[in-house]
């Protein structure tokens, strides 16, 4: 497989590059969390790559093709229209291409890019991997008092959960770690804890996640917030 460029944007600017393999481009959670907020990438050489941020705010402006887009286009508007970020933002990698003879604008994710005719670079865009050794989380495993895993980013809330926190123990655990503020849209390693079960829970929304009321249950799950 072939190597490629890699950049990391900071800000301080550029402050990495090097000859990565595609199989080693995942990030530790600290370098998404600092990556700086996604700019032009009107420079961006073929097979280069950068970390960058996506606020809500950034994703406007001007977006020329699909999937690949002019190098001249609004990066973080790119990132939403091919799926490559949430509307609450997050962490992409924006990958450098050669220029197309021409750009076929679609509509995506509420945003609507334009035909273009022959341009000199393109870009195309991917969520950031975060590494992990971790398995992905579901619920605690039956007779685990204690339970660490690993969330992906926003996509993985899609789970059912009853309670506020604590929630019953049958809940899907990234979706309570959302809820409870454990973990934001960019996903991470999550630490629970079972609990002795409640006779009620009540549910209700937070951090955009909705959690609905349960009868009694024999045992619940918190997150442990001392967990490194």
């Amino acid at each position: 497989m072939s190597a490629r460029v890699f950049c990391i944007m900071t800000i301080g600017g550029i402050v990495a590059a090097g000859a990565v393999a595609a199989e080693e481009m995942t990030f530790t959670m600290e370098e998404v969390k600092g990556a700086d907020a996604c700019q032009s990438v009107a420079g961006i050489a073929v097979d280069q790559q950068m970390l960058c941020s996506c606020t809500p705010a950034a994703m406007s402006g001007s977006v020329w093709g699909t999937p690949a887009y002019t190098s001249d286009s609004s990066v973080c508007a790119a990132a939403l229209h091919a799926g490559a970020v949430p509307p609450e933002g997050g962490a992409i990698v924006v990958t450098g291409s050669a220029g197309q003879t021409s750009y076929t604008g679609t509509t995506n994710n509420g945003i609507t890019t334009q035909n273009w005719a022959a341009y000199g670079t393109s870009f195309g865009v991917a969520p950031a991997q975060i590494k992990t050794t971790l398995a992905a989380c579901g619920q605690i495993p039956s007779g685990a008092d204690t339970h660490t895993c690993h969330c992906p980013a926003a996509g993985g809330v899609t789970g059912r959960v009853w309670g506020y926190g604590p929630y019953t123990a049958d809940s899907d655990i990234c979706s309570a770690a959302r809820h409870a503020g454990y973990i934001d849209g960019d996903g991470g390693d999550v630490t629970v804890l079972r609990l002795q079960g409640l006779q009620r829970y009540l549910g209700g929304e937070s951090n955009g996640i909705n959690t609905s009321d349960w009868q009694a249950y024999s045992s619940s799950i918190v997150f442990d917030w001392n967990a490194p």
